[in-house]
């Protein structure tokens, strides 16, 4: 084959051409594909430019462009006749062929495809005409403004650069009019979810490209595709976007100190339920992880009323020390779901076993909007140890998740401390630590949160040797 005869008038250069005809993916493969099939008829030639299985794939395409032409309809036959055959090849040696059905469009999709519509008729041109000035056949614009074409960013930044327009979606620009690209496509669900919740997101789209490059980091490992549907589809709520940004931040974390984790892990036999993350650290170790978001005004709004709250921003100190007091009780409460379910006195296990040699258990509660933002170390150690492992002038008064019944407990017992001992039983058994962090910024966005962290051990099951362990290990993926 002459390679230069058969495109003359294509004004595209041949490297390029060869690029275009070696990705079936490519929007102007079929139009051009279907040029080569309608002026050569050697395959030899043909399938040095274009792999067999793009051909039987895009067959249908391909042979629509033959046959727009009377000069080239005859060649049709011949390539059908090619195509069954190789179609039954393929099939032999297990290849798929059927392209994989197109999922719902969601929220964006349908945004998306109705910015391109209006780009094109602001510029009062028809499907025909936008194809013919950007190069692509009516047909793949009519798939595209039908939901049937998946819209590449490639597309975009063409569309925007042709009809020298701005891109929108709500407030925030996709290309500029250079068909410059300025949010990729997980940026685009980010800056979505948060437009949701109200979020002024054009104010900081670096931050947004940072944390969608974690997102996307992540996703490339294949153990974090559930990252961006939570994204895109559970952002209804700022719990719900604090929730699933600290699990993205805190995975990153391990990751990007190459420490790969496993999500959804199972350990209660017979159980639906599974804690977040498994580091297995070089040492033979298993760290398990389950992550938990705390916030103040779950509680204020279980615990409070109007006139407390109003007492509390007056500046009453006993008022709000007494609040305080409930306050960390109610992390103690939120910790404990995650290790167990309480029906009445009967107290079920959740998500931990019993630990064998090599397990550490760890919950990792996010605080940063506990204490009305001002949690600090003492409150960890309180909370998870008692009131007598903090100096006398910082106690609330907690009763410590792993603490020890006093000696001289009044056999009344007004404060219910053996109560709290029984509750917490099934924690002192299953929970090395508590890895407890928050962020010194105090992000209301979240997407941009820098945590500090703290981790309280449980004394009845670790030695000083692995509190030194679990705190350089920690170090390591979490130092700055």
């Amino acid at each position: 084959m002459k390679r230069r005869n058969w495109y003359w008038d294509l004004n595209i250069p041949y490297k390029k051409i060869t690029q275009i005809l070696s990705r079936g993916d490519d929007p102007r493969f079929a139009r051009i594909a279907g040029i080569l099939f309608s002026r050569v008829l050697d395959p030899k030639d043909v399938f040095e430019l274009i792999s067999p299985s793009d051909f039987c794939r895009h067959y249908k395409a391909i042979e629509r462009e033959i046959t727009s032409d009377e000069w080239t309809k005859k060649r049709a036959a011949f390539w059908k006749a090619t195509y069954l055959r190789l179609t039954k090849e393929l099939k032999a040696k297990g290849e798929r062929l059927r392209q994989p059905a197109k999922p719902e469009l969601d929220f964006f999709d349908r945004q998306l495809i109705e910015t391109v519509k209006k780009c094109r008729r602001r510029m009062f041109m028809s499907q025909k005409e936008l194809a013919d000035i950007m190069d692509y056949s009516q047909q793949y614009i009519s798939r595209i403004e039908t939901g049937r074409e998946n819209i590449s960013q490639d597309f975009l930044k063409k569309l925007a650069k042709t009809t020298n327009q701005k891109i929108d979606f709500d407030v925030n620009i996709f290309f500029d009019s250079k068909g410059q690209e300025i949010l990729t496509e997980t940026d685009k669900l980010i800056t979505q979810a948060l437009l949701k919740l109200g979020v002024k997101t054009d104010k900081f789209a670096e931050q947004i490209r940072n944390f969608a490059n974690k997102v996307a980091y992540l996703r490339s490992t294949d153990r974090y595709d559930y990252s961006k549907k939570k994204i895109s589809k559970g952002w209804t709520e700022m719990e719900k976007v604090a929730g699933d940004t600290f699990e993205i931040h805190f995975a990153y974390a391990f990751e990007n100190k190459q420490k790969p984790l496993k999500s959804e892990v199972k350990l209660l036999p017979n159980s639906n339920s599974s804690i977040d993350f498994q580091y297995h650290a070089p040492s033979g170790k298993a760290i398990n992880f389950e992550l938990v978001n705390i916030f103040e005004r779950e509680w204020i709004r279980t615990k409070m009323n109007k006139s407390h709250w109003e007492v509390m921003l007056s500046g009453d100190s006993q008022i709000k020390r007494e609040n305080s007091l409930s306050e960390s009780i109610f992390v103690q409460q939120k910790i404990r779901e995650k290790v167990q379910k309480e029906k009445g006195p009967q107290i079920i296990p959740v998500k931990f076993n019993i630990p064998g040699p090599n397990d550490i258990n760890v919950i990792v509660p996010n605080v940063t909007f506990v204490h009305m933002e001002m949690f600090d170390t003492k409150d960890a150690v309180e909370i998870v140890l008692g009131a007598p492992s903090v100096e006398p002038q910082y106690r609330l008064g907690v009763f410590g998740l792993t603490a020890d019944l006093p000696s001289d407990i009044s056999k009344l017992d007004p404060y219910k401390l053996k109560e709290a001992y029984k509750l917490n039983k099934t924690f002192r058994d299953r929970i090395h630590f508590v890895l407890f962090f928050w962020d010194i910024h105090q992000s209301k966005r979240f997407i941009d949160s820098q945590y500090r962290y703290f981790a309280v051990p449980n004394p009845k099951l670790v030695t000083q040797e692995t509190i030194d362990w679990f705190n350089a290990e920690m170090e390591e993926v979490f130092k700055c």
